[in-house]
């Protein structure tokens, strides 16, 4: 079995907030995995998606929004031709940007009735016959950052100060949030 960690990619978000530009790449790798024989798992370790950019819709589903977004299409149809495939499955792991999968029903719903996903998770934990004394262990990471540890993921209300700062300070800056060539927001 092949096992795949991917985390970060922060696809999504308003128009001149959204920080995703490897849709090629990120299209390439998933279509390496697909063709990959034998049994493949994706573990999508924490902010796949960037929830804290999206905003909603005017009342419709902002990941919805972004699945169909032109400039990823592809990119989604690799991830579920990829999901599709006997063998192959994809677990989603909650991270800081994109906690409210863990608690929004819809969300999760979207991806899942897409294709994309097949499990949501906080945690992600295997082992193989062949070591039988070791263990892979996997979550986001951002509990280990005090301004981005929830203490309570099912909990809408619970948002960590590094959300707030997203939510309400780079989102609304837009493209305009680099201070210098190197240095941005």
């Amino acid at each position: 079995m092949l096992l795949v960690f991917l985390s970060d990619t922060h696809i999504g978000g308003l128009s001149g907030s959204d920080i995703f530009e490897s849709a090629a790449e990120l299209t390439m790798l998933l279509e390496e995995l697909h063709h990959h024989e034998g049994p493949v798992e994706l573990v999508l370790a924490g902010d796949i998606l960037d929830l804290l950019r999206m905003e909603e819709t005017g009342g419709g589903d902002p990941v919805a929004a972004t699945l169909a977004r032109p400039e990823l299409r592809e990119l989604f149809a690799a991830l579920r031709a990829f999901a599709g495939t006997e063998g192959h499955r994809v677990v989603y792991l909650v991270g800081n940007h994109d906690a409210e999968l863990w608690w929004n029903p819809r969300i999760r719903e979207t991806l899942q009735e897409a294709g994309l996903v097949d499990v949501v998770g906080l945690s992600y934990a295997a082992s193989f016959a062949s070591l039988p004394d070791q263990l892979i262990y996997c979550e986001h990471g951002n509990q280990f950052d005090p301004a981005s540890t929830f203490a309570d993921y099912a909990n809408p209300l619970d948002t960590p100060v590094g959300a707030h700062i997203v939510t309400e300070v780079v989102r609304p800056i837009g493209s305009g949030a680099a201070i210098t060539h190197s240095v941005d927001l």
